[in-house]
């Protein structure tokens, strides 16, 4: 985990995590582009039981996740837990959205 990271090797925070996937899938799959920022990437894909799952702060959007199924996102949490897994609600959801093309 690194705040403001976009690199997977060196560190990502949540919202680089996202969007370095969604990268990857895009070059294989041709998916769509992806915004850097947890406040953008909830306006990306349609409003759905889905693919990115959008978590609320004070402000809006504060933390961002991929759904991997069986109630289980992937996300980069922080400093001292990295990329890892948690249930997927595990604190408040703002919204859930389809990645597609």
């Amino acid at each position: 985990y690194k705040w403001g990271g976009e690199n997977l090797l060196t560190g990502v925070d949540c919202s680089g995590f996202t969007m370095k996937i969604f990268q990857i899938l895009d070059t294989i799959f041709h998916t769509v582009p992806f915004s850097r920022e947890a406040m953008e990437q909830q306006f990306h894909g349609r409003i759905t039981a889905g693919d990115l799952i959008c978590y609320n702060a004070i402000n809006g959007i504060g933390h961002v996740g991929i759904y991997i199924g069986n109630n289980r996102v992937i996300h980069a949490g922080s400093t001292a837990t990295g990329i890892h897994t948690s249930v997927a609600n595990y604190r408040s959801v703002n919204c859930v959205r389809r990645i597609v093309r």
